[in-house]
C-alpha cells in the first residue's frame, strides 16, 4: 500500500509493455484468448466430443463458453508465474539501487494479469448474453473468485522471482510445469471426465477450485462450496504472505548475483 504509487505506475507499464512494437497492439488482450479458445474447442469440443454435464443445451457454443471461463482464471496465474523467475535478473539496475523496492515488480506482473482477467470475464458474460440469450445473477459475484486467485499468484511470483535471481533454469522448468497444471486442472475439460481413481488429484489443486468456482458463477448459475472456497483462500493468503517474507529475506543478496 505505501508503494501504490509506483505499483500503478509499474502496472500499465507492464500491459502496454506486453503488447508494445506489435500491429494489433492491445487488441492481442482480446486475439489471443480467443484463438486459444478456438484451438482447445476444436481438440476437446469437435474431436473429443466433451461436454459440460450442467450445459442446458449441450450445444458446441456452451462448450466454448464453458472453456473460455476455464482459460480466463487459468491465465491470470499462469501468465504471472511463468514471467516471475526472470522479473528480478531481469532488471539489474533497479537491484543494484538499494531505495528502490524490488518486491513491486512481481506485484505489478500479478495485477497486469488480473486486469485482462477481468476484461476477459466481461467479454464472457457479453458473448454469454449474445449467444446463449441470458446471464446467470450469480455471474456479478465472479470477480471474487480473484482474490484468492490473486493471492496464490502474487505469493507464487515473489518465491519464484527470488528464486529465479540465484537458480536460472527456473526460467525453463516453470514453463514446463505450468503446462503439466494446465493439463491437471479442469479447464477446458469437465472432472467428470477425469477418471475416479485421478479425481482427488484434481480436486487438491487449489487453481482447479478457483476454475471450478468460476465457470459455475459465470455460466450454470451455482454458487461454489464455502468449505474448498475458505480453505484455498487461507492457502493462498499463507502463500501470499510466505512468498513475500521469502522475498525480502533474500533481497539483500540479489546484488551479487545478478
Amino acid at each position: 500500500m505505501r508503494q501504490r504509487n509506483l505499483l500503478r505506475q509499474f502496472t500499465v507499464r507492464e500491459i502496454k509493455g506486453r503488447y508494445r512494437g506489435t500491429s494489433l497492439g492491445a487488441l492481442w488482450l482480446v486475439a489471443q484468448p480467443l484463438i486459444l479458445l478456438a484451438i482447445y474447442t476444436f481438440l476437446f469440443g469437435v474431436i473429443f466430443a466433451a461436454r459440460w454435464p450442467e450445459a442446458s443445451s449441450g450445444g458446441l457454443e456452451e462448450f466454448a463458453l464453458a472453456a473460455f471461463s476455464g482459460l480466463i482464471v487459468y491465465s491470470v496465474f499462469s501468465e504471472s508465474v511463468a514471467r516471475a523467475p526472470g522479473l528480478v535478473a531481469g532488471f539489474p539496475n533497479y537491484v543494484r539501487k538499494v531505495v528502490f523496492p524490488l518486491e513491486v515488480l512481481p506485484a505489478a506482473a500479478v495485477l497486469a494479469s488480473l486486469a485482462q482477467g477481468i476484461i476477459g470475464m466481461a467479454l464472457l458474460v457479453g458473448a454469454e448474453a449474445v449467444f446463449l440469450g441470458h446471464v446467470p445473477w450469480t455471474a456479478v459475484l465472479a470477480p471474487l473468485m480473484l482474490l484468492p486467485l490473486a493471492l496464490l499468484a502474487a505469493g507464487t511470483s515473489w518465491l519464484l522471482s527470488s528464486l529465479g535471481v540465484f537458480v536460472r533454469d527456473l526460467a525453463s522448468v516453470v514453463p514446463l510445469l505450468l503446462q503439466i497444471l494446465f493439463f491437471l486442472t479442469p479447464v477446458v475439460y469437465p472432472v467428470e471426465m477425469v477418471p475416479a481413481r485421478f479425481r482427488p488429484i484434481v480436486a487438491l489443486n487449489p487453481v482447479s477450485i478457483l476454475v471450478d468456482g468460476s465457470r459455475g458463477l459465470l455460466l450454470f448459475g451455482r454458487v461454489p462450496d464455502l468449505l474448498p472456497l475458505a480453505a484455498v483462500t487461507l492457502f493462498g493468503a499463507v502463500v501470499f504472505v510466505g512468498g513475500l517474507a521469502f522475498f525480502l529475506r533474500t533481497r539483500h543478496a540479489f546484488a551479487d548475483a545478478v
